[in-house]
């Protein structure tokens, strides 16, 4: 009995060692170093997208504006009314879209190309992010690329005025066709609004830091449970024992 609960405490302990590790969003506790820019950071021809919006930076509201807006050119900001997860995920842009195996550190095999978008329904995959159907102001849906603490803000009700994103071209897929016309989202563009070359530069600090999350609940969650099992388990013949003896 106590070999059979010892296996379910191992398995709920990686469990919720995978739960958090995958929900752990290490990006939030860094963005506060990431520099607010303005239209004048825009004209001075610097990279502008996914950081922090000034106050001069346009913000829109509704679906015309954003039909409006000029592809990889035009950089605006918005405040998302609610937020729709689509179950559709799309490989990060500064992702290698080539993965290898690897055998005793070296290469083998030739590389296989990542699928360009992928469906799921569960937050496991750290080379993807999510795309998710925006409602602006005026009701309608636009799809976009946005940060998980943006949109675990929103998911959560907080009024939340978005990094600064452009509209960018997307291939459509089935999956993402149905949710679009269930909900009447536009779809002429995808709003992106990820700071490429920091994510870039954070990602390996972001993948460690989910392992290490992970691992620490997994030790965490998992002796606790054997401890509690031990106890329960181990004082029972103890309290069966005194038992008998009363009785002897």
């Amino acid at each position: 009995m106590k070999k059979i609960l010892s296996y379910i405490a191992v398995v709920i302990a990686i469990a919720a060692a995978a739960f958090v590790a995958f929900h752990f969003n290490p990006d939030s506790l860094l963005r506060g170093k990431q520099e607010e820019m303005g239209m004048g950071d825009i004209k001075a021809g610097k990279k502008v997208t996914g950081h922090p919006a000034g106050k001069d930076i346009p913000h829109i509201s509704s679906v015309k504006e954003f039909d409006k807006l000029y592809t990889g050119t035009d950089h605006v900001t918005l405040q998302p009314v609610s937020i729709v997860p689509t179950g559709v995920w799309h490989l990060k842009s500064w992702v290698k879209p080539y993965s290898q195996r690897r055998y005793k550190g070296r290469a083998t095999g030739a590389p296989r190309k990542k699928p360009e978008v992928i469906v799921s329904k569960l937050d496991i995959h750290m080379d993807y992010n999510p795309y998710y159907l925006l409602e602006l102001q005026d009701g309608n849906y636009i799809i976009a690329e946005i940060p998980e603490p943006d949109a675990d803000a929103v998911r959560k009700g907080k009024k939340v005025t978005l990094p600064i994103g452009e509209k960018r071209t997307f291939g459509m897929t089935e999956s993402l066709r149905k949710i679009c016309e269930e909900y009447h989202a536009d779809t002429s563009g995808v709003f992106f609004a990820f700071d490429e070359e920091w994510y870039q530069s954070i990602d390996l600090f972001m993948v460690l830091s989910r392992i290490g999350v992970g691992v620490v609940v997994f030790f965490g969650v998992g002796v606790c449970l054997l401890l509690l099992i031990d106890k329960v388990i181990g004082r029972k013949p103890m309290e069966d024992g005194g038992d008998r003896k009363k009785i002897d």
